[in-house]
């Protein structure tokens, strides 16, 4: 995990957040695509596989843009609202 976050993390995330830079604040096309809906659920299961070790994109202002952008969307937000609670 010290190697995923020091190291692994910095250097992806990075380059990912230069891409959504780029790319009008999101990952491909433009426009919302999995790729951006990918990244924002993988947000979480960072913040659970490094025990709350993780600033949820704080470093990476376009990742956390896209992240805001995903959970804005009206059905997403209402899933989250009602999903069953589990360990992610």
């Amino acid at each position: 995990m010290k190697k995923l976050k020091d190291e692994l993390i910095p250097v992806y995330f990075g380059k990912l957040n230069e891409i959504a830079g780029a790319n009008g604040g999101f990952l491909a096309c433009g426009k919302l695509t999995w790729c951006d809906l990918y990244v924002a659920s993988f947000k979480d299961l960072l913040k659970w596989a490094l025990k709350d070790d993780f600033n949820n994109f704080a470093e990476y202002p376009n990742l956390k843009a896209i992240t805001e952008k995903v959970v804005a969307i009206e059905s997403i937000k209402k899933w989250l609202a009602e999903r069953p609670e589990t360990m992610f």
